[in-house]
């Protein structure tokens, strides 16, 4: 997120062009890459990048303009926090 004068710019992915084979692309993705790593990090970097490239190609990241805050008892940052912490919702 991103603040410029009265609005922020929010990354947002794009379902307009969502694709239906979306499910064909996932199961030709190379998960044997994924499985030859011995170390866990590398396996979960891996996989990580798989589905993000994929993601990428059917609903690509798109810059939208916020100029309000949905709730002007939340702020931003509280927002974020709570997206990365699912577990507090």
């Amino acid at each position: 997120m991103v603040k410029l004068g009265n609005f922020l710019l929010r990354s947002t992915a794009c379902f307009v062009a969502f694709e239906q084979d979306l499910t064909d692309d996932f199961s030709k993705l190379p998960f044997s890459v994924v499985h030859s790593e011995d170390d866990l990090d590398e396996m979960l970097t891996f996989f990580n990048a798989l589905l993000s490239e994929c993601l990428e190609r059917h609903a690509p990241l798109r810059r939208v303009r916020v100029t309000s805050p949905p709730a002007p008892w939340i702020n931003y940052e509280e927002i974020d926090i709570l997206q990365h912490q699912p577990e507090i919702l």
